[in-house]
């Protein structure tokens, strides 16, 4: 960064001091990782899920911290004709994943369900458990970031 330059101004009879600096900042664009489009490998397709049974329907690869993965998730009990879609980002902070679910659509009166997010190794890991009698069919899609 170059030294600031020094401009005098004059108002009136009194002097005013501006001082001119140029600030930059380097960016870098954010690598996003996945074979196939646009979102990693699609979809994953995981079926058959009981009612209270905690399932295991997606996991992506984010060594180190401050990752972010995000997963577009449609869950549905296709014999009742029942099914929710929502938006899940999940951010690595270390040893730690927090996530977030957003964007929920569908019956959400009648298929309830918890979601978790587990750290295992470089791995973060998506869980399901289904609450209400429902037996349902998870499909997600998933777009990883890392700096």
């Amino acid at each position: 960064m170059a030294d600031p330059i020094k401009v005098k101004v004059t108002v009136g009879e009194k002097p005013i001091k501006v001082h001119l600096k140029r600030e930059t900042y380097r960016f870098q664009t954010p690598l996003i990782y996945g074979n196939g489009w646009p979102f990693g490998t699609n979809p994953n397709f995981v079926e058959n899920i009981p009612q209270g049974t905690e399932t295991l329907i997606d996991r992506v690869l984010m060594p180190g911290k401050y990752r972010l993965v995000k997963w577009l998730l449609v869950v549905s009990d296709d014999k009742k004709s029942k099914g929710i879609s929502c938006e899940i980002n999940a951010f690595v902070t270390g040893s730690n994943v927090e996530h977030n679910e957003f964007a929920i659509l569908g019956d959400v009166d009648e298929l309830f369900y918890r979601i978790e997010t587990k750290r295992a190794g470089e791995y973060v890991e998506l869980y399901i458990t289904v609450i209400s009698e429902h037996i349902v069919n998870a499909r997600t899609v998933k777009v990883g970031i890392f700096n």
